[in-house]
């Protein structure tokens, strides 16, 4: 009943720990408020408090060396010191085959943090499986340790001799009734003159229970005895054949020994088989096994239960039963369960593992980074501001009658680049670089889908835009930039609760139902027939003629990105994005003046050249290294398209008489009276 303090000061906070409790004890508290005026009246719990000591669930560390079979010799000590942890002290039980310990010949010591099981001199006895179990109130934790005492073995049961011919003996035996233990390595087989009992060892290591003795010399006679041999070394004693080997001097009848035919035929098996591997990505990574049979048996390679067949990325080799399979800087998507299967006439065999492929920090590329926020607010910003000045553009021509080609050329050249860099910097704000198809998907969809929207123009002789357009879509990029500075770029990998599905699909379903909606309403005006003559386009050429040359881009791009050894897409995606959009950017601007010139577009372009690099170089087993070719298609597509669009700006210009890259020069008399500006000088 006597109440104890238990802060010697005031404390202002409305928790306190107390410390130094005795456990088991049950103990009662109250609270008193102090103020300037005194003490109040204690609040006192209506219950008491049992003070336990706090569990810790145990633990046992087992040591490394009695994680496999524990090997002595008979008579050696058997010392097995075992750490554990837990709280309070755990109750401590040892049992050897699921049965008590012989407490007369072992020895148990256990203290609160460590365990000891000693024998003084083992036995074979001894030998055999020992569970320790660590237990903590209703927590247990268990550990099996695997004894094996072993000693020397008994000799061989019986040594026969089975043949005599020419100068050669042939000797049989079986196996020792007692192995020690330990299994047989080898045999000793030595001889011996009956003259002298001299004993010479012919054979050392022998591993099988037969064997001919040669050489021997003619007229001598000879007993043979042999030791058996394990890991403790040759058995104390050695079994001697009863009967001695006359080896004849005259009248020698050689008898050949009959051998059976052997059937080498053989189902195949796998002696070694596929371990599970962590690859680096990046970094060559291999699977090896080896496999045994007869006839050869046929290798086949599977990746998640498909067949590999035709990828660069994989290589196969098989020398003499050993199958390696080489995977080229694997990326994550390699991942999964690889799985190798032997085949021949007589059956099959096949071994599996896991291959795991980690993608280090300092090799992660631009695609896997997150931005800070304020990129993605810039550059919703900044789509806001290109929009806006778009729309203001096109109606003050309009409203102004100033509308010319060469304004409609800036118009749709600057989009059809913008297209590019709008649906690249989408893709990256959703995180879909961890996705290379998705993301390779959704940047060349926007610029297929831009091509179409001036193929129907093509077509049909005037541009037409439908309920949910350009503008819709632009509005819901800028969303998508918010979101992406508000929650991170990783926001869009979050699971949607139920569906399993990552936000990012969200956009990509968006994406896909906008590309359906849009195509299905660009090729219905193709496919309904042209202005020209017989439903031509406006050129008179095929409605169809526009196709070769997106499509051509759009294939290349395809085939380069999934046959790439270096997994160049994957790597550098903004660049290989951007390479191919300068190249689909030029065609579209060709596109363009095809409509305002009414001329018919030509299949052969300097375009190309940049994208032919690429397949050219891996038609050639990419002797160059892709990323530099890269760089260099790259690097000429942008300056193939400068020069095009302002080869193109300075005709039209000339022929409709705008200053557009130049100032006209001033005379010098007009310099101080104003000059009146002509409206063709504000055009440019």
């Amino acid at each position: 009943n006597e109440w104890i303090v238990s802060n010697p000061e005031l404390t202002d906070k409305t928790k306190y720990t107390i410390n130094g409790l005795p456990t088991g004890e049950k103990i009662f508290v109250r609270v008193k408020a102090v103020n300037v005026a005194g003490e109040s009246r204690p609040v006192c719990m209506t219950t008491a408090i049992l003070v336990k000591e706090v569990v810790e669930p145990p633990k046992i560390r087992l040591p490394r060396q009695l994680k496999q079979t524990y090997i002595l010799r008979v008579g050696e000590p058997l010392n097995l010191l075992i750490p554990f942890q837990g709280k309070p002290r755990p109750k401590v039980t040892w049992t050897k085959d699921d049965a008590p310990l012989d407490l007369s010949t072992i020895n148990v010591r256990t203290t609160e943090s460590d365990t000891v099981l000693f024998i003084r001199k083992a036995e074979r006895k001894n030998s055999g499986h020992y569970e320790l179990t660590v237990q903590v109130e209703k927590l247990v934790d268990k550990a099996t340790i695997i004894v094996q005492v072993v000693e020397k073995p008994g000799p061989p049961m019986i040594v026969k001799i089975v043949d005599i011919w020419d100068t050669n003996v042939a000797l049989e035996w079986t196996p020792p009734k007692d192995d020690g233990n330990a299994s047989i390595t080898g045999y000793t087989i030595q001889k011996a003159d009956k003259k002298t009992m001299d004993w010479y060892t012919v054979a050392e290591h022998y591993h099988r229970t037969n064997c001919v003795i040669s050489e021997l010399i003619i007229g001598n006679e000879y007993y043979f005895r042999i030791f058996s041999e394990n890991m403790c070394g040759l058995s104390d004693d050695a079994t001697i054949t009863k009967n001695s080997a006359m080896i004849q001097k005259d009248g020698l009848i050689l008898k050949p020994p009959k051998y059976n035919d052997f059937d080498f035929e053989e189902v195949p098996k796998f002696t070694h088989p596929l371990v599970n591997t962590i690859a680096v990505a990046g970094y060559n990574a291999t699977l090896n096994c080896s496999v045994r049979g007869n006839p050869k048996p046929k290798i086949c390679w599977m990746k998640n239960k498909i067949i590999i067949e035709n990828d660069p990325r994989y290589r196969m080799f098989s020398n003499q039963g050993v199958c390696t399979l080489e995977i080229r800087k694997p990326s994550p998507f390699d991942g999964g369960v690889y799985s190798c299967r032997a085949v021949n006439a007589l059956g099959e065999d096949e071994v599996e593992c896991k291959m795991e492929v980690k993608v280090v920090a300092e090799t992660r590329t631009s695609s896997f980074t997150v931005a800070p926020a304020y990129v993605y607010v810039l550059c919703a910003v900044g789509l806001f501001i290109y929009q806006s000045l778009d729309a203001i553009d096109g109606k003050q021509a309009r409203r102004t009658n100033s509308s010319s080609p060469l304004g409609e050329l800036f118009d749709h050249g600057c989009d059809s680049f913008s297209t590019v860099v709008v649906g690249l910097g989408t893709c990256l704000a959703v995180h879909l670089g961890t996705d290379p198809d998705l993301m390779f998907f959704c940047c060349f969809i926007g610029i297929f889908m831009f091509y179409c929207a001036h193929w129907q123009t093509y077509v049909s002789g005037s541009l037409r835009f439908g309920k949910i357009d350009v503008t819709e879509v632009q509005i819901c990029i800028m969303l998508i930039f918010f979101l992406s500075a508000i929650g991170g770029a990783t926001l869009w990998e979050y699971q949607i609760p139920v569906l399993g599905l990552r936000m990012k699909i969200l956009p990509v379903f968006g994406i896909i139902g906008g590309a359906i909606y849009s195509c299905t309403n660009y090729f219905r005006v193709i496919f309904s027939g042209g202005t020209g003559k017989n439903g031509s386009t406006i050129a008179g050429t095929s409605v169809l003629s526009p196709a070769l040359h997106i499509g051509l881009v759009i294939i290349m791009a395809t085939v380069i990105y999934k046959k790439s050894t270096t997994r160049l897409f994957e790597d550098h995606p903004c660049l290989y994005v951007l390479a191919f959009g300068c190249v689909a950017s030029k065609i579209t601007n060709k596109l363009v003046v095809a409509h305002m010139t009414k001329s018919k577009m030509k299949l052969q372009d300097t375009a190309f050249i940049g994208p032919g690099l690429l397949f050219l170089n891996q038609y050639f087993n990419s002797f160059i290294n892709e990323y530099i070719v890269l760089w260099a298609a790259m690097v000429f597509s942008l300056c193939d398209l400068l020069v095009y669009c302002t080869a193109v700006c300075i005709q039209i210009a000339s022929h409709l008489h705008i200053k557009v890259f130049r100032i006209p020069y001033q005379a010098s008399e007009q310099v101080d009276s104003p000059v009146p500006v002509s409206p063709q000088n504000n055009t440019g």
